[in-house]
């Protein structure tokens, strides 16, 4: 039986981005039962570009930060598995169903997979650069890997909604690395496959990121990433027992 997929996207500001990532949501060989967008407060015209999809769910706030943003949308979710998706990158036509297939073929809770890296071309839409490397690691050692360092992505991940709900809420007091929190999370309780291709283009760009009042570019991306690394570093020590940190065999 298949499976039902929502898809969350949270936005600010990316007008220029955010319809050739709703195309490619929209151009699934599994297409997704619904596609929510919550727009954290864009002062541009993103409500204007949402318009234009007549499928996809707009929904408002005040702007709080993608935290935030992704919170708001919880209880508006309807499928069975949910896959968070970022306004600047585009998903390749077969991400749905090779990630599904495997979630409902695995009884996995999170399906991780690759992706390409991108830059935006003349035209603004997104070009294929290269494939993003992977180590080479087994299922089991997935959580002991992601405690070193984040390897994967949000966007690539394909979650079971009851995973995603016992997981909790997204942290809004990180401004970044939210994303590698929730990994971490959600990779310690729930069982996890890994699709072992990519699923969709990571776009590289100068725009800006962050919320309102923490808007930092992308020089300086790395700098903010291991500042709320650190946070989360903090927390995994504190939460994570000692036997958490080991591989088993």
């Amino acid at each position: 039986m298949r499976s039902t997929v929502t898809v969350l996207v949270p936005t600010y500001n990316r007008e220029s981005m955010l319809g050739e990532c709703l195309e490619s949501l929209l151009a699934q060989t599994w297409p997704p039962d619904q596609i929510i967008v919550m727009d954290d407060g864009s002062t541009d015209g993103t409500k204007e570009v949402v318009s234009n999809f007549k499928e996809v769910t707009y929904l408002y706030q005040s702007n709080g930060g993608k935290p935030r943003a992704l919170n708001g949308c919880f209880p508006h979710i309807r499928g069975e598995f949910v896959w968070i998706f970022d306004d600047d990158d585009v998903a390749l036509p077969w991400s749905v169903e090779h990630r599904a297939v495997l979630a409902q073929s695995t009884d996995a809770d999170v399906v991780l997979s690759r992706h390409y890296w991108g830059h935006s071309g003349t035209d603004g839409r997104v070009v294929v650069d290269e494939e993003a490397i992977w180590p080479s690691l087994k299922i089991a050692d997935v959580r002991l890997h992601l405690m070193q360092s984040c390897f994967t992505t949000l966007q690539g991940a394909l979650i079971r909604w009851t995973a995603l709900r016992s997981a909790g809420f997204f942290r809004e007091e990180l401004r970044t690395s939210e994303d590698y929190d929730m990994l971490l999370r959600l990779t310690r309780k729930g069982a996890v496959a890994m699709l072992d291709e990519p699923t969709f283009v990571f776009r590289r760009h100068e725009g800006m990121r962050g919320q309102r009042g923490y808007r930092y570019s992308s020089g300086e991306r790395e700098l903010r990433f291991a500042r709320h690394d650190q946070v989360v570093g903090a927390w995994l020590r504190k939460e994570f027992a000692l036997g958490e940190y080991l591989t088993p065999r």
